[in-house]
């Protein structure tokens, strides 16, 4: 009974032992499993991981990049604005268009853009300005052919030269007497060479001689022809003024000094009517011109004085008309040109003429 209890004792210790020992082995087969396990996923980690990290970066770096380039793009467009604003706004219509031209294209996003925008509103301003100009110079052209203009006439042709003026200005146009939409073969020539008494600019002078009689008719017709000329802004001078004094083989160094007596001269000399006086570019010269006249007729010479009275300053032109309070005249250095201008009543010195 004893032997008995003690065999089954054994049984049980060696039944204990045996699943112990599988117990172990599964322990180990696990931790060797976890260990297998563990370094895989170290090993895929330590690979992941890196490229990862990697990838967000250079992710992040472009990012970065693009936000700083469309920044840069932005403080671009807007720096170019504001230099637009400070400096090309106010400039003529050519100008403004050659920088909507350039900044559309440098902008360009293959899409319209304002500057696209822009620059065929400049192109539809600057056709419509041009054909504004040549009507206005036809109404000019009108009214010069007259023989003599009425008081409105004068004011009427005063009023279309200062919106000539101001179109021409406006759209970049320097040439004068001539039409920005007529043709090569329309528009007249301008020579500027040659010295002394060669006729070195080609005026209608010859068409007013044969048109007129009258020394002050030829004189307006003649003068009439200049409406428009103007002092070059700047050191440079307008070949066009330097050229009255190359005819008249003056020594004249710029359009700088006043030149009112010196467009008169010009005018009377292309003329062929009137001896001219010896100091031509003095203005109160011209008392000693032709004779006195109390009743000047259309393109009569007439004198004012500046400043007082007594100074030897003094202003010359052709009378055209007049009213209550002024003179209207026809002359050169007016407003740095040519053109019709009114002058006091009181500030005449004297009308001068030649009668044939």
């Amino acid at each position: 009974m004893v032997d008995s209890k003690t065999n089954e004792q054994k049984l049980d210790a060696d039944r204990l032992t045996q699943e112990e020992i599988g117990l172990r082995k599964y322990e180990a087969k696990i931790s060797l499993l976890k260990v297998v396990w563990g370094t895989a996923a170290v090993g895929i980690l330590s690979v992941l991981v890196p490229g990862a990290i990697e990838f967000w970066s250079v992710n992040l770096e472009k990012q970065r990049l693009r936000a700083q380039a469309e920044f840069e793009r932005e403080k671009f467009q807007y720096e170019t604005r504001r230099a637009f604003m400070d400096t090309a706004l106010n400039q003529d219509i050519e100008l403004r268009l050659r920088f909507a031209s350039y900044l559309s294209k440098t902008l360009s996003t293959g899409q319209s853009t304002p500057w696209h925008r822009y620059e065929e509103h400049l192109e539809k301003q600057r056709s419509e300005k041009k054909l504004q100009i040549h009507e206005l110079e036809r109404q000019l052209r009108k009214l010069i052919a007259l023989d003599a203009l009425s008081v409105s006439q004068q004011i009427e042709l005063a009023e279309l030269e200062r919106k000539l003026e101001w179109s021409h200005k406006e759209i970049g146009y320097v040439e004068r007497n001539r039409s920005v939409v007529k043709s090569k073969g329309e528009q007249e020539s301008v020579e500027t060479s040659g010295s002394g008494n060669s006729s070195i600019l080609t005026p209608k002078s010859e068409s007013c001689r044969k048109k007129y009689s009258k020394a002050n008719a030829i004189w307006h017709c003649i003068a009439s022809e200049e409406l428009g000329v103007r002092e070059v802004a700047g050191p440079q001078n307008n070949p066009r003024i330097m050229g009255y004094a190359q005819f008249l083989d003056l020594d004249y160094t710029g359009d700088d000094i006043p030149w009112s007596g010196l467009f008169v001269a010009w005018v009377v000399a292309q003329s062929g009517k009137g001896k001219l006086p010896n100091i031509p570019l003095g203005n109160r010269s011209w008392l000693e011109f032709g004779s006195s006249t109390d009743d000047p007729q259309v393109g009569d010479i007439a004198i004012f004085w500046r400043e007082n009275r007594q100074s030897w300053k003094g202003h010359v032109g052709f009378y055209v008309g007049h009213d209550e309070t002024h003179y209207h005249i026809l002359g050169g250095n007016q407003s740095n040109g040519v053109n019709i201008r009114r002058y006091p009543r009181s500030r005449l010195l004297e009308f001068r003429a030649v009668r044939d």
